[in-house]
């Protein structure tokens, strides 16, 4: 609870600083992008904490709409691209037990190589007490999530949810998705990261609001909530 308290109180401030460097920038177009944004996530973060039946049947939608937002945003506004590099984890890891991690994903515009152009980075801190600085992670490209995605999308959301987190072929429930899973591109990574760990509070960004972590399965077919 100490936690989710030190969290939202450097939200906060954040988002304080942020409408303020936005004013200042005298961009109200901007700015508005940036309330619009900040109403959705509050709305959308609510809605994950309520039961999925008790969810709004749109919030797939309002997902996609602060997606669409925050890219713009951190194209256009290099005071938003650099909010969470503001953060001083400090406050984070000092409400953190032994056993404890905070790991906070985030994304930003960045040349990937093997396409030749330019795709957004997903990136993750792994902030736990003791440890001076944040553990920087590079994780994926979004295309590389996209296509886990698409993979798994299927007519049924029963297919579809088999085939995201149990890496298992829409409408062919013995068959495994060729490629990387969820597991290997969003989590395997910071593993390393996590020894000693049985806690872990996730801040989410971008397309990952889209996935429960809890439901990913390792490559030993177990549910990171068994493990955390």
């Amino acid at each position: 609870l100490e936690l989710q308290y030190a969290l939202k109180g450097l939200m906060l401030t954040n988002n304080r600083a942020m409408t303020a460097a936005l004013r200042e920038s005298g961009d109200d177009n901007l700015l508005a992008m940036f309330g619009e944004w900040h109403s959705l996530m509050q709305v959308i973060a609510n809605q994950y904490s309520l039961p999925t039946d008790s969810r709004r049947p749109d919030l797939p939608t309002l997902v996609m709409e602060a997606e669409d937002i925050e890219k713009d945003l951190v194209m256009l506004s290099t005071e938003f691209g650099g909010l969470l590099s503001q953060t001083t984890a400090g406050d984070v890891a000092q409400s953190l037990s032994d056993g404890q991690a905070a790991v906070e994903f985030s994304y930003f515009p960045s040349w990937n190589e093997a396409d030749g152009d330019y795709d957004f980075l997903y990136v993750a801190w792994v902030i736990r007490n003791g440890i001076k600085d944040p553990v920087f992670v590079e994780l994926f490209f979004e295309e590389e999530l996209e296509a886990i995605l698409n993979a798994a999308r299927s007519s049924s959301d029963i297919q579809t949810v088999q085939g995201l987190y149990r890496t298992i072929t829409p409408g062919a429930p013995t068959a495994v998705v060729d490629g990387p899973g969820l597991y290997e591109l969003v989590w395997q990574k910071l593993e390393p990261h996590l020894d000693g760990v049985s806690e872990v509070f996730i801040a989410p960004s971008g397309q990952l609001h889209r996935l429960s972590f809890a439901a990913i399965r390792d490559g030993d077919g177990a549910m990171l909530s068994d493990r955390y």
